[in-house]
Parts: C-alpha cells; sequence; structure tokens
C-alpha cells in the first residue's frame, strides 16, 4: 500500500500539485485550485478517492455557496463528459458554528458507477487513480475560462443586485423566492445564483459556465433513452441513470418561464438534473443513481420475467429445481466476493446450525448521505444481513422471518436476500420495501439478479454447474 501512495505522490508532485500523506492515505492539493483530492489505499485494486470542495472567506469573500455548487457542479460534469465518464454525487456540510441550513459549507464529490454502470461508486486503482489526478491538473488550468475570470484574485468590483425582471421571472417559474446570493454589496463574477432548498432546486445565469456546460454535454454525446412509466432511463457512456420525466417537465417550464432562445442540454448526474438554456442553468437535486434504479429496476425485470415466459420463452441459463441449499449458500458467497464494494464477506454458521436468520455477513463499503468533515470520508462501512433461499416457486413473507429483529439482533444496518426463485412475491416485495423506508439498507436479488452478475462474471459457474448451468 505504501508504493502505491509513493507513486502516486510522484506523479501529482510532477503535475505541481502540493501533497501531504502517509502509509494509506493520500491528500493532493493545489494553490490554484478550490478542489482537494483525498486518495485512501486499502489494497492493490481498491482504491478510494473523494474529492473536497471548501473555500474560506479570505480566498473568496463571503461566497462559499454559490463558488462551491457552481465549481462542483463544474468539475463533476468535467469528469463526467471525459473518458472513462465517471459519474459522481454530493454529500454537502452545512455550517458547523452558525446555523445557516442554505448555506454549503463544504461540499464532498463521490465518483460512482464504474464500467457495469451498478456500482454505488468508483474503485479505483493506481492507473485510474493517475487518470483522476490529471483530469483535475487540466481541470484547474482551465477554472478562468469556465468561471470566467481567475477566483483566487482580488476583485475590487461589485455587479448590481438581482435584476428585477429575474425576481419576477423566479416567482413565475418556482412560486416563491427562496434565497438570493446577490444581496447588497455581494462580489460575484458574471454570475447570478438562486437556491431554493426546500425545492432543492438552484439556478444560475452565467454565460462562462453556460458555455462550458454546453461544451460538456455536447462532448459526451448523444444519450440513450428507455421509457418505462414516470420515469426516464438514460444510458451515456457506461453509465446509467433513471429520473422522473415530471422533474425535466419542471426544469424545461422554468426555464421556458425566462424567455430564453436556444435549445435545452441536458446531463444527468447520480445526484442531480443539470438543464440548460441559453445562458440559464436549472439544478434539481434528486436521486438519480443507485438506489433509483434498482427501483425500478425491479419492476422492468417483473415485466420482462411475464414477456419471457408468455411472449418469448427464451432462456439463456438454467436453474435447478431442487438446489442444494449449502452449495447455493457457497454460490451467492462467491458472488458478493467479487462485487467491488465489498470489504468482507463469511458465512455465519455451518448448516443446519442456528444462525438466527443470517446465513452470510456481508461488509460493505458506502456513500455517507451527508458530508461530516472537511478530512472525514464520505465512505462508511456496513455490515448487511444475507439470507439464502432456494426455490422454484417465488419467495413468498412465510418464508422470512422478521427483517428488524435479524438486523438488530445482528447489529447490522441492513437486509439482503438472495434466492434461486424467479422473484418475490408482492407481498413480501411490499414488506421489504416498508423496512427500507424506516432507513434500513434492504435489497433483494432473485435469479434474474444473479443471472445479470454471472453474464458479467462468468467464471463464477465454475464448480456450481448443478445449480446453474448456460443453455
Amino acid at each position: 500500500m505504501k508504493s502505491h501512495i509513493v507513486k502516486l505522490e510522484k506523479y501529482a508532485k510532477s503535475l505541481d500539485f502540493e501533497c501531504t500523506s502517509n502509509e494509506k492515505y493520500l491528500k493532493v492539493t493545489h494553490g490554484q485550485t478550490a478542489f482537494t483530492l483525498h486518495i485512501e489505499v486499502h489494497a492493490k485494486n481498491k482504491i478510494y478517492i473523494y474529492c473536497s470542495v471548501r473555500l474560506s472567506s479570505w480566498q473568496v469573500i463571503d461566497e462559499r455557496t454559490d463558488f462551491h455548487e457552481i465549481l462542483s457542479i463544474l468539475f463533476t460534469s468535467f469528469v463526467r463528459t471525459n473518458s472513462p465518464n465517471w459519474n459522481g454525487t454530493f454529500a454537502d456540510m452545512e455550517h458547523p458554528v452558525i446555523d445557516a441550513p442554505t448555506e454549503i459549507y463544504l461540499r464532498q464529490i463521490i465518483f460512482t458507477q464504474p464500467q457495469n454502470g451498478e456500482n454505488s461508486f468508483v474503485v479505483f486503482n493506481v492507473d485510474t487513480a493517475k487518470k483522476l489526478i490529471e483530469m483535475l491538473h487540466s481541470f484547474n488550468y482551465l477554472t478562468r475560462h469556465f468561471i470566467g475570470f481567475d477566483h483566487f484574485s482580488d476583485r475590487n468590483f461589485v455587479l448590481p443586485c438581482l435584476e428585477l425582471s429575474w425576481e419576477k421571472e423566479l416567482k413565475n417559474a418556482f412560486g416563491e423566492m427562496g434565497e438570493l446570493y446577490q444581496i447588497k454589496s455581494r462580489v460575484n463574477p458574471d454570475w447570478f445564483h438562486y437556491i431554493n432548498t426546500g425545492k432543492g432546486i438552484s439556478m444560475i445565469k452565467s454565460k462562462s459556465v453556460s458555455y462550458a456546460l454546453k461544451l460538456f454535454i455536447s462532448k459526451a454525446g448523444k444519450q440513450k433513452q428507455i421509457r418505462y412509466g414516470k420515469y426516464d432511463l438514460i444510458f451515456n457512456k457506461n453509465n446509467r441513470n433513471v429520473l422522473k420525466r415530471q422533474l425535466v417537465v419542471d426544469g424545461y417550464k422554468a426555464l421556458n418561464s425566462f424567455g430564453v432562445l436556444g435549445r435545452f442540454y441536458k446531463l444527468v448526474l447520480d445526484g442531480c438534473i443539470i438543464i440548460v438554456k441559453g445562458d440559464l442553468i436549472f439544478i434539481c437535486y434528486t436521486l438519480t443513481g443507485k438506489d433509483v434504479i434498482e427501483h425500478v429496476k425491479k419492476e422492468i425485470i417483473h415485466r420482462r420475467m411475464l414477456e419471457n415466459k408468455y411472449l418469448f420463452k427464451k432462456e439463456a441459463y438454467k436453474w435447478n429445481k431442487l438446489c442444494d441449499p449449502d452449495l447455493f449458500e457457497n454460490f451467492c458467497l462467491n458472488i458478493l466476493k467479487v462485487l467491488p464494494q465489498t470489504i468482507s464477506v463469511r458465512k455465519a454458521s455451518p448448516l443446519n446450525e442456528p444462525d438466527e436468520g443470517m446465513d452470510i455477513i456481508w461488509e460493505v463499503q458506502s456513500i455517507s448521505p451527508k458530508a461530516i468533515g472537511e478530512n472525514i470520508p464520505p465512505f462508511i462501512i456496513e455490515r448487511i444481513v444475507v439470507q439464502c433461499k432456494t426455490s422454484a416457486k417465488p419467495i413468498g413473507k412465510n418464508l422470512i422471518t422478521d427483517v428488524s429483529d435479524i438486523i438488530e439482533y445482528h447489529d447490522a444496518s441492513g437486509y439482503h436476500l438472495m434466492t434461486s426463485a424467479p422473484s418475490v412475491t408482492r407481498t413480501l416485495r411490499n414488506y421489504l420495501l416498508k423496512k427500507k423506508d424506516r432507513g434500513f439498507t434492504v435489497d433483494w436479488w432473485s435469479s434474474i439478479e444473479i443471472e445479470d452478475i454471472v453474464d458479467k462474471h462468468p467464471q463464477l459457474l465454475s464448480g456450481y454447474e448443478s445449480i446453474l448451468k448456460m443453455v
């Protein structure tokens, strides 16, 4: 691990970054940028990286919120639209001293969706970590063009307060004013900034920022789209996102209410939707990544199962209707081992010994919902109780003991069901979703989700052909 830190530190310094390090951690900064890369090395191919945006008041006078939001949106969009096209989401920290709930005191950027587009965050290796350092290096020297001036220089000018026409149009667009960050003697570059935390939206007016975002979005190329119910599924450059169609419609209406000309440009990150028209940028903060993908995916899988059954009758895999429970548990263990978010996984107890509703203990690295502090990682380790059930018919609620009790008994934070059955019953699905609504990490994989993982890791079938084999 130390050798990886040495390699990455040497590379960062060759690009004029300042570095602070120990055996497992590297902090990469630059005087010209507001960004800090935090690199944690856990193993050869398990490097966790997050980026923090924190400008002190002496660097940018009284302008934390708009700078942190705009710079973080620009850099995350830059990474999203340049190869290898990592997606991103945000964790924000409120002001630790004063009561300022609308202020972005610190923003952390977590890079999400590796090549298979499904995992919650990117797990880096040395080469991909170097690539991210290189991208930040490029962004540093382009920042002044993206935001219209050198953000670290002294500025002795004040732009006028918010235009009266904007005030009227904001009320037309959103029904209320929210927080305006152009009050009295506020120092700004060429933008106006509006934020409404209650609605989870922001509006930015800036020629330079909108130009940069249009450039990024155009470079990303055409995105594929599937419409399902009230959702749009977006596929672009190895990334998968789901968004409520109504949120996009609301963004279009808001931008149109300002009367600006031009076409719409849209970019979906894992934590927000960005829509640009003319010199206006609409940002709607909402879940569009893994969590909502899993929700919609299960509905689509259920529909696909019915379509295959009644229309196509096409199978890629064949399951043994009488799976050996012990062998299936080992199969599930190996599946969990190949997932990049896995920290550790082990069987709870030998078969036929009491396991209190648990077959496997699964520890995963996940993302904290909010930033806790400037040098505190947004990654957390969750302990998940995994149950493995074999069945040729849909698994029902009668086969599952009380999930809350299982989680509490084992001091875990979540529950995961893995089954060879083609699906779970609606009663069980509703029961598990209610547990998820209570704040637990809850999920289930039927045979179809397991097949999806086997598609990407066919070596998993070795030794388990008596359970599952390709047709």
